[in-house]
């Protein structure tokens, strides 16, 4: 009786020491992030009928095999048609896909390595009801009706800070997702990549983007090293957690705020591009900016895939033809 409670004693230590699972989850954690122990999430913002998901990775390639890590993609879209600054500039034929059948969409994008891809098209419904709460937030925080009304006095604001602020929020929602999703991982993410929805690689990166980050724990982006439009290049990021928790805001009321700023600083300054504004965002709050070529640029389908004339010197190597076309947006 007395060695039978023993080995009772014995096997109930070693399951609190050792629960079943615990050595799998281990090597599966280990083998998920490769010998760097680092993760990366891929996040991709914008709006659905601009989304050239066929085009923008294929010549990158396969994301695990150049990190040599977990690399999981997270797609946040909206299904507004937003104003364009050409007629007919893009008709992306293959737009309706991610709408129709996002899970099709996410299958096709997990051929270029990623571990997991989750995808987000978010209907006119709630799309309508993410701007009138974010315009309401912004309005109450910022000082009321009167002080955003007056703000249509700036010139260009009425015409772009309903779609500069729906880029920002756009962008925040799916950083929120890739951090949110974490919960569910045995993993969290050491850096995190941005690319517009109608950005594509041209070529397949000459290095490791990781490799410019500092190794130390201080915010850092990198970002395009051209094509600024009069401040730190906006289309295409680099960073770690830190620098991303203040260029997209660590959370919905951080946008709020930084939305507030913006506005704000509006008045004082009178620029309203985004680029402007997020650089002066980053160097407030002591992020390093790190001027990178990561080979990229913006694609539109006019008819064909093709660059825009007003970004074809945003790279320094172009595959794309240039389209046919005075500008861009």
């Amino acid at each position: 009786m007395t060695s039978g409670l023993a080995l009772l004693t014995l096997l109930a230590l070693c399951f609190r020491l050792h629960p079943p699972g615990a050595a799998a989850l281990q090597a599966r954690r280990e083998r998920e992030q490769g010998e760097s122990g680092e993760t990366l999430a891929v996040l991709v913002s914008g709006q659905s009928y601009r989304f050239i998901y066929r085009d923008m990775f294929e010549m990158f390639g396969n994301f695990h095999d150049f990190f040599g890590c977990t690399v999981d993609l997270y797609v946040v879209l909206s299904s507004e048609t937003g104003d364009q600054w050409i007629n007919g500039e893009i008709n992306t034929p293959y737009a309706h896909d991610v709408l129709d059948d996002p899970e099709a969409v996410a299958m096709f994008l997990k051929k270029y390595g990623f571990n997991k891809v989750l995808i987000d098209a978010m209907p006119p419904s709630a799309v309508d009801a993410s701007k009138a709460k974010l315009q309401h937030d912004v309005t109450v925080l910022g000082g009321g009706q009167a002080w955003f009304e007056g703000s249509a006095s700036i010139p260009e604001f009425s015409a772009k800070y309903p779609s500069n602020s729906q880029m920002l929020y756009l962008r925040n929602k799916v950083y929120a997702l890739a951090k949110s999703s974490e919960s569910s991982l045995p993993y969290t993410y050491s850096s995190f990549m941005y690319v517009r929805e109608d950005g594509a690689f041209q070529q397949k990166p000459r290095f490791d983007f990781r490799k410019i980050l500092p190794d130390y724990e201080t915010p850092a982006i990198e970002v395009s090293q051209l094509c600024g439009f009069g401040g730190a290049s906006d289309k295409i990021y680099f960073g770690n957690r830190l620098g991303f928790d203040v260029l997209f805001g660590e959370d919905y009321q951080a946008l709020v705020n930084n939305l507030v700023k913006y506005v704000n600083w509006l008045w004082d300054y009178r620029v309203i591009n985004t680029e402007w504004f997020t650089e002066q965002l980053m160097k407030l709050n002591g992020v390093e900016i790190l001027p990178t070529d990561f080979g990229q640029n913006d694609v539109r389908y006019s008819p064909n895939a093709c660059i825009p004339s007003l970004y074809w010197k945003c790279a320094s190597i172009n595959t794309f033809p240039q389209c046919s076309d005075s500008g861009g947006s």
